[in-house]
């Protein structure tokens, strides 16, 4: 169950209640709920005990925990048997009881993320990684008190962990890597956020965090930086050269590529099946590139999501039709708010295969500038 907004009454300042009474009754009757999102806060006060109660199965929960109280969320922190938390801009209430959440699932909790709070310390964090040994998944976002400094460094002190995913934010820049920082061998999905870190520092800094999962497996990596930035082929290399027979996405958002960059990704990765770039270049240039990369299938055109101003050329549906009917293993473009679907039919007089795109439109683009509340990158 997922509930990303709520009506409000009629002065606009409370929720609207019998949709809250809907809610709650719902939340009643679902005995098997395994899984609950609720990025709502208002309406947080009004489920709980229903939310608490008769839910067995109850394993996934991800909060917008930004007006909870200190009674509320010790009334959360019961919870047990939950395999994934995520709390989104979370209270100092909430974060007060993090160590009682942790301490009743520390047996079953596998995925771990807190985002945008000024009070996720790392002691906090180094508490909740000593008591989660089968931890798989850890993602500290937009947190100001922990650095990647510091969550790498913690990390380091408790190498029984075998992460398999980790999502973290530069705030701060690092030319080289710390000797405290771990060896991440067991990584498959590595997430950088980049929010603030000078132009000049911005390539040395990615590649010290790389440094990490250079012996990892590593079978997808997503770049976000704040601004637009240009990759520097330094770090591309470093990331094709260590991760060319693994790497199945790959994920630049914000940073821009030349052309050479594309190509050298299409011919390198063998085993790419998604990349999302910043798209610069026109249509047939780029399908010439694409036709490269044998079994990439989806192709997402990350600029009109950033923020910045549209540019020429840019991927409309011909572009987009060009591309399925020049690369005939492309099944999936995204653009923002559109994704382009492509099939291909056998024609029943001629037998020859015929190209079908399907056009779907959301309501909301895939990608949206702030993280938390809004979600972050459907990719």
């Amino acid at each position: 169950m997922t509930i990303r907004s709520i009506p409000t009454a009629a002065n606009g300042s409370k929720p609207d209640m019998l949709f809250v009474a809907t809610v709650a009754k719902c939340i009643e009757l679902c005995e098997n709920l395994v899984s609950f999102t609720c990025t709502a806060h208002a309406l947080l006060p009004f489920i709980l005990t229903k939310l608490l109660s008769q839910k067995p199965r109850l394993t996934e929960v991800k909060l917008e925990a930004l007006t909870l109280s200190v009674t509320e969320a010790t009334e959360l922190a019961k919870m047990e048997g939950l395999t994934h938390l995520t709390l989104e801009s979370p209270s100092r209430g909430a974060l007060h009881l993090l160590e009682k959440w942790v301490g009743n699932n520390r047996g079953q909790l596998t995925c771990l993320s807190l985002s945008n709070s000024i009070d996720v310390t790392p002691g906090l964090l180094g508490y909740s990684l000593a008591h989660l040994s089968n931890l798989k998944s850890l993602s500290i976002t937009n947190c100001l008190a922990t650095t990647h400094k510091d969550l790498l460094r913690q990390l380091n002190q408790y190498p029984q962990l075998s992460l398999e995913s980790l999502a973290l934010t530069i705030y701060t820049s690092t030319r080289e890597a710390d000797a405290l920082w771990p060896d991440l061998f067991s990584l498959k999905h590595l997430t950088i956020h980049v929010r603030q870190c000078g132009k000049e520092d911005l390539n040395p800094t990615v590649k010290s965090v790389l440094s990490c999962v250079s012996h990892a497996a590593l079978e997808s990596l997503t770049l976000r930086d704040i601004d637009r930035a240009e990759l520097h082929t330094s770090v591309l290399n470093t990331v094709i050269k260590e991760h060319k027979r693994t790497l199945r996405k790959l994920n630049f958002v914000s940073f821009i590529l030349t052309e050479g960059q594309i190509r050298e990704i299409c011919l390198e990765l063998k085993e790419l099946r998604q990349l999302a770039v910043f798209i610069t270049v026109y249509p047939d240039v780029l399908a010439a590139y694409i036709s490269k990369a044998k079994r990439l299938t989806t192709l997402v055109d990350t600029q009109s999501g950033t923020g910045h101003a549209a540019r020429d050329p840019s991927l409309d549906s011909r572009g987009v039709k060009k591309l399925f009917k020049k690369c005939v293993g492309l099944r999936t473009v995204k653009t923002t708010g559109r994704t382009y679907t492509a099939e291909w039919k056998e024609s029943g007089k001629t037998g020859e295969k015929e190209l079908k795109v399907t056009l779907h439109r959301l309501r909301q683009p895939f990608v949206v500038l702030r993280e938390g509340r809004d979600g972050t990158w459907d990719l």
